[in-house]
């Protein structure tokens, strides 16, 4: 049986890297670095993403542009998402502790706000 396949969007290599190692068992990651990629990977149709993993403080890039506080690029991903329709689980995984933002983040449709701070454990348990 195929493992699903999650995508995970953060610029933080460091970081993707021990989640990824921590998720592989169970799961087939596709990375991207930035919230172009990940849309790039999405609108590609190369994979059949059960979830995206998603961190909210990125650098803008050409698709995603946005001056609302700063590098809270990963919003602007989940809002394209949902005018493209797509109905994929989001999970934001941020270190951004801003309940206004988290508030927009839930009435854009995603699943769950977690903390980076979680332990990998809990992660997948959330996944």
């Amino acid at each position: 049986m195929a493992k699903p396949t999650i995508l995970f969007i953060d610029d933080e290599q460091w970081l993707m890297s021990g989640i990824v190692d921590s998720l592989s068992d169970s799961y087939n990651v596709v990375k991207a670095r930035t919230g172009d990629d990940g849309l790039k990977i999405i609108e590609s149709g190369n994979h059949d993403i059960a979830l995206i993993l998603l961190d909210i403080m990125m650098p803008e890039g050409q698709i995603i542009s946005t001056h609302d506080r700063g590098r809270t690029s990963g919003v602007k991903v989940v809002s394209i998402l949902k005018e493209m329709g797509a109905t994929i689980p989001i999970v934001c995984y941020t270190g951004l502790n801003d309940r206004e933002v988290h508030e927009q983040l839930v009435e854009l449709g995603v699943n769950t706000v977690i903390s980076k701070r979680t332990l990998p454990s809990k992660l997948e348990r959330v996944i």
